[in-house]
């Protein structure tokens, strides 16, 4: 009944047979045993690929999202198998994050291979932890896979929870605490916003609920070494089909994207098919806005997946793309098609930050301030700037209306555009190239690009950040680079990508600030390591933003050309 009811709400190819769900186990190399289901499409005639499912998540009941997908494909004629990873509900063995996903992937790849059912064709399905676990088996045996789908995930785990150097703290807690050990625990059991705001950061575990191994890892090698390196699947040898499917606002997306690009490259070189890349209007498992609520993932991406693997394996000339690229543009509300990402066509143009009458703007190039300026904000670590939505969890994720933060102006800069009088599509990378000085030896920026509407609601698009104690060195080194105090210096800031078209009337704004607290962590504004800082250890400092001839502030943004200001 649930199953038939999602199939017409999520518009699912129609079912081709019965599924039948047989629970076992699956012994590893070292003994440990996996509690995994067989789920056999009953009655089906006709070739059945089998589909590979392992989650951290739980994987019985009927309403497991795991289980739940399962049947669906399997009523579409395939085996399914889905597998508790090991120490996971019901599995034997300890529950490592990422550690362990390799070993066991290829031992019950191996398992798979040997059983009398299996007809010799394997899929990978899954998204975020799941579709990491195929990232793990596609390293190390790509030439017994046949086909991929991985969804609002990457293998590239250092640049997930630290960017620009600077840690996803919300991200990072919110999922290493809620987690557990063998099963997930109730965010109503954990004190997060009270682990969140603790000093030091590195004992906020078990100020919100008690010590957790991983998250202190996590938070003591925030350089990308040996640690980031051992649980980072190497990229495949060869490619079978793959799909990828991403979110705007998913904290995945920027090494989601540096995935598919490395596939491509695989592909061209293997002359396989080349991979196939979806960006939606999604967080990390929601629409990013009510109003997208008739693009809801679960649904698109199970959907999705069946055509894909469908196509692969049956030939299938049904809901063939035209091109490997598909994307939404939210603004215009439209998804576009393209042969590449970024589109071929997309130019690069900059907006120049200036300051007149102690107020920023952002300028064309035509419109550019020759006369230096600067202007000031303070950075306090016991007073953060925070905004709304962005690359989170949950409900609190997306598109949200940034007039409803109470901000202190002091401690954050606005530049804003005038009005469009066309509009504008951003489809892209954009980058923010600022010179700064500061009276303190280590600083964040924080930018954060808005839509700011005639009706005063302002939406974010994009944000990146940036420690300079790291700024201009490779993520591997781990001798920081502190500032020279009242130094100017130009810092670069990477925003994550976007496809957003500004309406004529609106208004582009940006802001930077030097902190947005929890979504990442503090900076305590000195050389001590900001995981380790106490509470009397932390200094308020002043920044500076530089402008004019000697010191060309931009914002460069990539656009769809045939829109134009």
């Amino acid at each position: 009944m649930i199953r038939s009811l999602l199939r017409r709400l999520w518009h699912l190819p129609a079912q081709q047979c019965r599924s039948q769900v047989e629970p076992g186990w699956v012994t590893m190399r070292d003994g440990i045993r996996l509690s995994t289901s067989h789920v056999w499409p009953i009655d089906y005639q006709g070739d059945a690929p089998t589909i590979l499912i392992r989650t951290p998540y739980g994987a019985e009941g009927a309403w497991s999202s795991s289980r739940l997908a399962a049947r669906l494909i399997a009523e579409s004629g395939y085996h399914v198998v889905v597998q508790n990873v090991r120490g996971r509900y019901g599995s034997e063995g300890v529950f490592q994050p990422f550690a362990n996903e390799t070993e066991d992937g290829v031992d019950t790849l191996d398992w798979l291979e040997r059983q009398n059912w299996h007809q010799g064709k394997v899929g990978l399905f899954g998204g975020s932890y799941l579709a990491y676990a195929e990232w793990c088996m596609l390293a190390q045996a790509s030439e017994r896979i046949d086909a991929v789908v991985s969804a609002i995930s990457s293998r590239s785990l250092y640049h997930v929870f630290y960017r620009g150097g600077v840690f996803a703290l919300q991200n990072a807690f919110e999922w290493g605490l809620t987690v557990g050990r063998e099963q997930s625990i109730p965010e109503r059991e954990v004190d997060l916003e009270r682990g969140l705001k603790h000093w030091p950061l590195i004992e906020g575990d078990r100020v919100a609920l008690r010590e957790v191994p991983w998250l202190r890892e996590w938070i003591e090698h925030n350089r990308k070494d040996e640690y980031w390196e051992a649980i980072e699947p190497s990229l495949p040898t060869s490619l079978p089909p793959t799909l990828l499917i991403a979110g705007w606002y998913d904290f995945f997306l920027p090494t989601q994207l540096d995935d598919f690009h490395s596939l491509q490259e695989i592909a061209e070189n293997n002359q396989s098919p080349a991979p196939e890349l979806i960006i939606g209007p999604w967080s990390h498992g929601l629409p990013a806005h009510p109003k997208w609520w008739r693009q809801e993932l679960n649904g698109f991406i199970l959907r999705e997946s069946i055509q894909h693997l469908n196509r692969t394996f049956r030939e299938s000339k049904s809901d063939i793309p035209a091109v490997p690229v598909r994307y939404f543009s939210a603004g215009d509300e439209h998804w576009h098609q393209s042969p590449t990402w970024p589109p071929a066509e997309i130019q690069l143009r900059s907006l120049y930050l200036t300051a007149r009458s102690g107020k920023g703007s952002l300028s064309w190039e035509s419109e550019k301030e020759t006369l230096d300026s600067t202007l000031g904000f303070t950075h306090d670590p016991k007073r953060p700037h925070t905004t709304l939505g962005g690359a989170l969890f949950g409900s609190k994720a997306g598109v949200k209306d940034q007039s409803r933060v109470n901000k202190s102006n002091e401690h954050h800069l606005v530049y804003d555009s005038k009005p469009l009088q066309t509009e504008l599509a951003l489809v892209g990378s954009i980058q923010l190239n600022v010179f700064f000085s500061s009276d303190a030896q280590d600083a964040d920026i924080y930018a954060h690009l808005l839509d700011v509407s005639p009706d005063g609601r302002i939406e974010n698009i994009s944000e990146g950040t940036q420690r300079l104690r790291w700024r201009n060195i490779a993520d591997s080194v781990a001798t920081p680079n502190f500032l020279a105090p009242g130094q100017t210096e130009e810092v670069q800031v990477v925003f994550a990508p976007t496809a957003r078209t500004i309406l004529a009337g609106h208004k582009l704004r940006l802001e930077i600030a030097g902190s947005n607290f929890p979504s990442y962590d503090r900076n305590p504004g000195s050389k001590e390591e900001p995981g380790l800082a106490t509470d009397d250890q932390l200094l308020k400092s002043e920044h500076l933003i530089h402008h004019g001839v000697n010191a060309d502030s931009k914002l460069t943004l990539s656009i769809r050309p045939n829109h134009r200001v």
